[in-house]
């Protein structure tokens, strides 16, 4: 679509280009050791290897989207956890998990966290802290959005909580996380370990999409709208540009 205007007795023309909404792609970074999550030539620059913060982005500017997620991880969360049918030491150890995954927080504050990240990207993760038997003695929430996998080893993950800047690398919190292999023989010591878990979907290699990936144009455009209404009414609905068409 072409804007024409006229100036000085030239001819003046403005392209507005309207892309179609694409589907993120995922490749890995050519210079460093992660898979982008969100390549240029699908998201944009805006958002390159920032996909999260754009799912992030919708969920915190459509009052609409943000009130179903939040009312479908209330309903996952429910009531919280008991431990039932159990044997009296079984009940008790899980017990004392439900109070305390770990010394800040109990696990229904925990699964708060984990079923929202799952609404919100399509997958969840959490850092166990092992003891020195080998045994899961905490349970920490770690954001997904933060996470990015190693592009040649599957189970290795690089973590900081700012992939904006050049070299992420180089951040103080960047560190090397392993996923959790579940069997103590495969545990190798001095590594930190994470649970990494993603919904199926067919075709999705290296990081989930949310359930509600189809609707993000309108998603967006909710919060567009929005703006655009907002503006007029602070303007009093007085129109701030005039387009001319010539020769019809």
């Amino acid at each position: 679509m072409f804007l024409v205007s006229r100036s000085g007795g030239k001819t003046n023309y403005k392209r507005l280009a309207f892309d179609v909404h694409k589907t993120p792609e995922f490749e890995p970074d050519k210079k460093k050791s992660w898979i982008e999550y969100g390549t240029r030539k699908s998201v944009g620059k805006a958002w390159q290897n920032l996909y999260p913060d754009y799912l992030i982005y919708l969920y915190n500017s459509s009052s609409t989207h943000n009130a179903i997620l939040n009312k479908k991880t209330s309903y996952i969360v429910g009531q919280g956890w008991t431990a039932e049918g159990r044997t009296a030491e079984q009940e008790a150890r899980l017990n004392r998990f439900i109070k305390h995954p770990n010394p800040s927080e109990n696990l229904k504050s925990l699964t708060w966290k984990t079923a929202l990240d799952k609404k919100i990207y399509g997958g969840y993760a959490v850092q166990v802290i092992l003891d020195s038997k080998g045994d899961i003695a905490e349970t920490w929430h770690i954001d997904f959005g933060n996470l990015r996998r190693d592009k040649e080893e599957a189970n290795r993950f690089w973590f900081t909580s700012d992939w904006t800047t050049r070299r992420p690398e180089e951040n103080e919190d960047f560190e090397e996380l392993w996923s959790f292999p579940f069997d103590r023989d495969e545990i190798v010591q001095g590594r930190k370990y994470i649970i990494y878990l993603t919904e199926y979907r067919p075709n999705a290699k290296e990081y989930p999409l949310p359930d509600y990936i189809a609707s993000n144009p309108y998603i967006e455009a909710d919060y567009e709208i929005g703006n655009f209404v907002l503006n007029n009414t602070k303007n009093g609905f007085t129109a701030g540009y005039l387009a001319n068409f010539y020769n019809g």
